[in-house]
């Protein structure tokens, strides 16, 4: 943990998996999701044209923040979301008789 834990890549990969779930549902919960969607984008953006963590306060740390976590973290969300949904488009077809 003094150097990587990794944790904060997983949860930003959950958070944008549920998202772009929610952005298949209607209503407020879709525009919800659409909003977390786009501020943990940005959140990353800057992370990486930084080079340092958004909500870095200073001083010392007991590990150091990795903002490449957090895009590979939404690179396999986005994977794994439009994996599961082609592998549904595909099993739910009807096969020729």
């Amino acid at each position: 943990m003094r150097y990587y834990g990794g944790l904060s890549g997983v949860v930003t990969a959950v958070v944008v998996y549920l998202c772009l779930w929610g952005l298949t549902e209607t209503g407020w919960w879709r525009w919800l999701c659409a909003g977390v969607l786009t501020l943990t984008t940005v959140k990353v953006w800057f992370e990486l044209a930084m080079g340092r963590s958004f909500l870095d306060t200073g001083g010392e740390h007991p590990f150091i923040p990795a903002p490449l976590s957090h895009a590979a973290g939404i690179a396999n969300a986005v994977l794994l979301f439009a994996t599961i949904k082609i592998l549904a488009r595909v099993t739910t077809r009807e096969r020729p008789a």
